[in-house]
């Protein structure tokens, strides 16, 4: 049993170097989850100290900016699906896969509208829920470009799906894992 995980190991890793489209794809799913992660380590940091000095459970509820823009990509995303993306598919019930990826392109661009709303209102003259509105659209941009790589991958590379989504998983934790340890030396 070892020697197939470590066979399905490495077919992840090696898909990523083999295929440009799936690493680049994953590259961009994995700094993403990683600016989040290093964005929960950055919030406590921002939010605890001068001029906000919130609590522990003040800070944990202006984590509800970047849920809320989950939700409403969720949402967006669902609305996508059924006004677009369910007549793209041909008689047989086969769809292109670029298709999945057209909400990346807004998802795209709310992640550095976030992330540069929350850096420049997260000081003394401004108002706490300006960095929160910040996190509302990284959470947007984030979930977006989830949903919409998630679903393109399997499709692209039907007969290794698995392994592609495992590829996914694989370097957005290592990356992830990364980030938080970077943030607060940033601060």
């Amino acid at each position: 049993i070892f020697s197939t995980m470590s066979n399905l190991l490495i077919k992840a890793i090696a898909l990523n170097f083999q295929e440009p489209i799936v690493f680049v794809l994953n590259l961009d799913v994995a700094l993403v989850f990683a600016i989040f992660f290093g964005m929960l380590e950055s919030w406590p940091y921002v939010f605890k100290n001068a001029p906000y000095n919130f609590s522990t459970g003040e800070v944990g509820l202006a984590f509800l900016g970047i849920f809320a823009g989950g939700f409403a990509s969720m949402i967006l995303y669902f609305l996508f699906l059924k006004y677009h993306q369910d007549h793209c598919f041909d008689e047989h019930g086969n769809i292109t896969p670029e298709e999945r990826l057209w909400p990346a392109i807004p998802g795209g661009l709310f992640v550095p509208l976030g992330l540069f709303w929350y850096g420049w209102t997260a000081q003394a003259q401004a108002q706490y829920l300006l960095p929160v509105l910040g996190g509302f659209f990284f959470g947007i941009g984030m979930f977006t470009i989830f949903m919409a790589m998630l679903s393109y991958l399997p499709d692209a590379y039907p007969d290794v799906a698995a392994t592609t989504i495992a590829g996914n998983c694989l370097m957005r934790a290592l990356l992830a894992a990364a980030f938080p340890l970077l943030m607060t030396p940033f601060y």
